[in-house]
């Protein structure tokens, strides 16, 4: 980010910059990269809620759903290959399951993703 004023043939003004420079080694994503994402809806959790997530590259994903102590409660989408891209998922909540905080995880070889939700 560069900041400063303008001046010249126009008043002063202030001024911020911000933009990536393709061979400058930055440690971060290309620009181009879309960054993953999730969101889960509609939270509090339902029998039948949906999860929309983002991959930067194609994947091998699984969903489940983490309890508050870490442990695995529910499988919530089987290990499948998915594109670079945007995706969406119906999640089926066991009805039984207690109310309380969990973690949706979206996990994969390049991807780990986690969403707190709320039963």
């Amino acid at each position: 980010v560069v900041a400063g004023t303008t001046s010249g043939v126009t008043k002063d003004r202030n001024f911020a910059l911000a933009s990536y420079i393709g061979d400058m080694r930055t440690g971060l994503p290309p620009a181009t990269a879309a960054p993953a994402s999730a969101m889960v809806w509609p939270d509090p959790l339902c029998g039948t809620s949906r999860v929309d997530f983002a991959l930067p590259k194609a994947d091998r994903v699984s969903i489940d759903l983490i309890d508050a102590g870490g442990r695995l409660v529910q499988h919530l989408g089987q290990a499948q290959q998915l594109s670079a891209g945007r995706h969406s998922t119906e999640l089926h909540i066991d009805a039984s399951l207690p109310s309380g905080a969990y973690v949706v995880r979206i996990r994969g070889a390049a991807t780990l993703l986690h969403v707190k939700v709320l039963k």
